[in-house]
């Protein structure tokens, strides 16, 4: 997605990482998924955790914005390829979308992944928005969500004095070669708020490495009139 910020674009697809920066972390949640769950992996960016998705579970929907699906990159090892391309030619269960279309949202899925997709966004709005679309396709009654973020890290502290970064919101606007990017540090509890704020129920939080923030959500579970 592109955000006007301070009269500057920011251009979240310059903030995905390779695909072979899997977190350890969200791998050892996709392990123990069931075979049969159908998985939307929102901000899916470089197919990091959508590869190893497809690997484990029946169908996966990969959905990011139409700059990240149909530009052309370094995807696990090919070159100059879009993710649709790689998704159709390498992928056979995983279906890749654009934010806009809607054809997903009318989807059910037992699994939401959205891991570090809310650090590049430089809107507290658009990330509940975010949020609120994935709980809308989750399955009520046994669905759930994974949410990861950075809060802190080496390289943003750095960011502190150095010239090319602009404090702004809960992070960073950094200018490089590739363009304009964000990297927000969103803490646990952040995360928590955002995900009450929309009526979700915290399965369970945790901090790791003092540094990345995961939250485990799921629908409200409402309990039944006694007869």
């Amino acid at each position: 997605m592109r955000y006007k910020v301070n009269g500057k674009i920011i251009r979240s697809e310059n903030s995905a990482k390779p695909t072979n920066t899997a977190s350890k972390l969200v791998l050892e949640h996709i392990d123990a998924l069931p075979r049969e769950y159908n998985v939307l992996d929102m901000g899916c960016g470089k197919l990091r955790h959508t590869i190893p998705l497809s690997k484990r579970v029946a169908h996966v929907t990969a959905v990011d914005s139409k700059e990240q699906v149909y530009r052309k990159q370094v995807i696990a090892g090919k070159k100059s390829i879009s993710i649709y391309e790689y998704a159709d030619r390498y992928l056979p269960n995983v279906t890749i979308a654009t934010i806009g279309n809607t054809r997903w949202k009318r989807s059910r899925f037992d699994f939401v992944l959205i891991a570090h997709v809310l650090s590049a966004i430089p809107d507290i709005i658009a990330r509940i928005n975010v949020l609120r679309d994935g709980a809308n396709v989750l399955k009520r009654r046994t669905g759930h969500m994974l949410i990861v973020t950075n809060f802190s890290n080496t390289r943003f502290r750095a960011w502190e004095k150095a010239s090319r970064a602009t404090a702004y919101l809960d992070g960073w606007i950094i200018e490089n070669k590739k363009g304009v990017s964000f990297f927000g540090l969103i803490s646990v509890h952040e995360l928590i708020r955002y995900c009450l704020e929309i009526g979700l129920r915290i399965i369970q939080s945790r901090t790791v490495n003092g540094c990345i923030a995961i939250v485990e959500a799921a629908h409200q579970v409402k309990k039944r009139k006694k007869e």
